[in-house]
């Protein structure tokens, strides 16, 4: 009754050390990739570009310039005119030929409805700081390629005007335009409904004024103005008759240059708020939060580090979390940079996108109609539109 051999099994646990989960390198050629893009993934595709301007484009502007429910671009180049790039709704744009305003040594354009008939006109300034604004009035059919009327000219009561801002202010229902002058003035034209303007602007005088803005950022239904100076942000709440309150001052952070302005909600609460741009310190963006009594306070602040000079200052909701972000352009380095807001006016780190050419000014719009925020870049010598292709 031998009993059998009744020993255990070898029953060591084989080697289960676990594989090497280090993340890959996630930073492209042509896109930095910050760490939040794990949770918030942001992207955009490169369309191509549109070049063939006939000369060195200085400005640009989005909106349905050819009445066909797609949202087209028009580029101002100086000494060669305006032209319409018509969108085809997919991200690509077809050029007129034709160009407008050809004579004016153009340096700035901006789009609004100054005759009411709900089509984008034009408001341009020369370079040669005549002292005179340019309107050009949208005569396009639908459905066509787009044009415009010849352009006629009106007197800003100063010199040298090159920054424009487009609202009504004295509350008639008519675009109203606020334009920077040499010697710190700001002045104020009446817009007659017709397309033109009514003599005797309202003026106002600053500290070397750079940039200007406009929104209720009181609260109080009226038109205001904010004004970038050497003292920081001026706000001058308007009376609703076209004249304005004096100014209210936010001085914002030490070691920046102030470059770009521009109005919104960007922390949830009843007032706007409002984001600047700015150089020197990495370049970046800084936000204020705004409050009735029209001082702002002084929010979340992020720098890009590629580039101490930025240019242009676009908002949107990128990556569809209902929270405003934010994007500018690098000079010198072909970028732009996204800042994904945080909500509570606080910004993410800066995600850096390769833009093809050395950015001057953004613009934003839905070039493919899918509901997103799309970038448009504009350089010297070419519009580049970057597509957002965010899941």
């Amino acid at each position: 009754l031998t009993m059998p051999d009744l020993t255990m099994p070898d029953l060591t646990m084989p080697d289960l050390t676990m594989p090497d989960l280090t993340m890959p390198d996630l930073v492209k050629e042509d896109m930095v990739v910050s760490p939040d893009l794990l949770t918030s993934p942001v992207s955009f595709t490169m369309q191509g570009t549109v070049t063939n301007f006939n000369g060195v484009n200085v400005a640009f502007a989005t909106g349905d310039f050819t009445v066909d429910n797609k949202q087209d671009l028009v580029v101002a180049a100086r000494d060669s005119g305006i032209r319409i790039l018509r969108g085809v709704g997919d991200g690509s744009f077809v050029l007129n030929p034709n160009a407008y305003g050809a004579s004016q040594g153009l340096r700035v354009c901006v789009a609004g409805n100054l005759n009411g008939d709900a089509k984008p006109d034009l408001v341009t300034t020369g370079a040669s700081g005549n002292g005179t604004l340019h309107t050009m009035i949208n005569d396009a059919m639908m459905g066509g390629q787009g044009s415009f009327k010849i352009a006629n000219e009106w007197s800003v009561g100063g010199t040298l005007p090159w920054r424009l801002v487009v609202n009504d202010w004295n509350m008639d229902g008519n675009m109203d335009v606020a334009v920077i002058l040499s010697g710190g003035v700001v002045s104020v034209l009446r817009g007659d409904g017709a397309g033109g303007f009514a003599a005797n602007p309202v003026k106002l005088t600053f500290m070397n004024p750079t940039n200007l803005a406009s929104a209720d950022w009181s609260g109080d239904g009226l038109s205001d103005l904010a004004v970038l100076t050497s003292k920081g942000v001026e706000l001058v709440k308007g009376w609703g008759n076209g004249t304005f309150q004096a100014p209210v001052i936010t001085t914002l952070p030490g070691g920046i240059t102030p470059q770009g302005l521009v109005g919104g909600n960007f922390d949830g609460d009843t007032w706007l708020d409002m984001a600047v741009s700015f150089g020197g310190a990495g370049g970046g963006v800084v936000l204020l939060q705004g409050a009735p009594n029209g001082v702002f306070t002084v929010g979340g602040q992020a720098s890009v580090n590629v580039s101490n000079t930025v240019a242009g200052l676009v908002v949107g909701d990128f990556n569809k979390d209902k929270v405003m972000d934010f994007v500018v352009g690098n000079v010198g380095v072909q970028k732009f940079t996204l800042f994904l807001g945080e909500g509570k006016a606080k910004v993410k780190p800066g995600i850096t996108f390769g833009s093809g050419s050395d950015p001057i000014d953004l613009t934003l719009g839905d070039w493919n109609g899918d509901g997103k925020s799309d970038i448009a870049i504009l350089s010297a010598t070419q519009i580049t539109v970057a597509l957002n292709t965010t899941p």
